[in-house]
């Protein structure tokens, strides 16, 4: 089975991305409860254990290719039909001993070892704020249903501290920027011109791109789902139960009783260098995040990424973020 638009909900693959740190795990992982998805963890991380064939960090995914990774994604798509699962669970076990072998029949091979929802999945889950720029190529092909997320800029720019990652923005200086956004192009060519930066700079201007891209998509492809990181901390219940209404699935008492366990926690977040530590206190996040910066990083923060954050947070605004979008934007 093919996913192709106009297929019924239940079929619709579910592709979860946006800026990394904004909560992409945090959501992919609550989806993922429902025993109606099968969830693929980062298929296009090249630090992942068996990613897709990637040139580079957010790899652009276009009708133009690239061809391998068009496959391997039109096969994860799949993953949400019992019977290519079953299929490529029989070629996973057989390739289990080479060095790389087939990722949805290792995929598949796993969940049926552990008993994870292997045979009621009907739907395909894929988890990957590095798949920003395939999200258009893959609900425009395979129907997939957008779940976009978004955070403030000092959430994510101290995360990223926290964590000593070095930022990506070099990745996206020869990507797309949304031709309306002459700001954002202006700063990606003087980026170019003055060299490497500072890693700050850096953060915020990976910030602002990846941003602008996930705003972006939520204007240009039907029905996606946009939330905000901040609001989600604040009143997990309630967003995920709209998002669940959205996708389709239910949010059952066994799956809101997992989420009261992981956001009720005792500590305001996670252990420094610990990338995802999901049982904590999410109301406390936001200050978590300010206190681990000082003042002056989070005055230059909030004053290079001051108009871009009232965009987002006017379109965040509940409840337009988590209703059906129509609005077409171009390409």
């Amino acid at each position: 089975m093919t996913s192709r638009p106009g297929q019924p909900q239940s079929r619709r693959p579910i592709l979860v991305t946006g800026s990394p740190r904004s909560g992409t795990t945090w959501v992919g992982k609550v989806i993922a409860m429902s025993p109606d998805v099968f969830p693929v963890y980062e298929p296009m991380n090249p630090d992942a254990p068996h990613p897709l064939p990637v040139a580079s960090r957010f790899q652009v995914v276009t009708e133009d290719g690239p061809a391998a990774l068009q496959r391997g994604l039109a096969d994860l798509c799949q993953l949400g039909d019992a019977g290519f699962r079953l299929r490529r669970t029989a070629r996973g076990l057989l390739e289990a001993g080479r060095a790389e072998h087939d990722l949805c029949g290792r995929l598949a091979a796993a969940a049926l070892r552990d008993g994870a929802s292997f045979s009621a999945a009907s739907r395909a889950l894929i988890k990957d704020p590095l798949a920003l720029y395939a999200a258009r190529w893959l609900a425009t092909h395979y129907d997939a249903q957008l779940v976009l997320t978004c955070r403030e800029p000092v959430g994510v720019v101290s995360s990223y501290l926290a964590l000593g990652w070095r930022s990506d923005v070099a990745a996206l200086l020869g990507h797309p920027i949304p031709n309306e956004d002459r700001a954002l192009a202006g700063a990606l060519a003087r980026r170019t011109a003055d060299g490497p930066g500072d890693l700050v700079g850096d953060l915020i201007l990976q910030w602002r791109v990846l941003t602008a891209k996930t705003l972006w998509l939520f204007g240009a492809v039907p029905n996606a789902i946009l939330l905000s990181h901040q609001e989600l901390c604040r009143a997990p219940h309630d967003v995920f139960e709209v998002v669940f209404d959205r996708l389709g699935l239910d949010y059952d008492d066994r799956i809101r009783q997992r989420v009261s366990a992981l956001t009720r926690g005792s500590r305001g977040a996670g252990r420094r260098g610990v990338q995802h530590d999901h049982h904590r206190d999410t109301s406390k996040l936001a200050e978590a995040a300010r206190d681990r910066l000082t003042s002056s990083v989070i005055s230059r923060i909030e004053a290079e990424t001051g108009d871009d954050w009232h965009e987002v947070q006017r379109v965040c605004s509940p409840p337009v973020s988590l209703r059906a979008r129509t609005r077409r934007l171009p390409s």
